[in-house]
């Protein structure tokens, strides 16, 4: 969610054990919630991207009737 979506921040974890802290956590939250953090920024207008396009009307529709095609060809060839 981080790396390729921008629409997350992951939370430091500890050296040795791989646990993170609540204080990892609430700083990771107050990086991600701070109205001038630019992570922040990113985060929350990546977030309306991914909303946007994830609520355009026909999506499913659109990706359904490419997989139907694709499978048809198969049976076709």
């Amino acid at each position: 969610m981080e790396g390729e979506l921008k629409v997350g921040v992951e939370v430091r974890r500890g050296d040795e054990d791989g646990f993170f802290t609540k204080e990892a956590v609430m700083e990771t939250i107050k990086l991600v919630m701070e109205e001038e953090s630019e992570i922040g920024k990113e985060i929350r207008a990546n977030h309306g991207k991914w909303r946007d396009f994830l609520l355009t009307k026909g999506l499913e529709d659109s990706y359904m009737d490419e997989f139907f095609q694709k499978l048809r060809s198969l049976l076709v060839e």
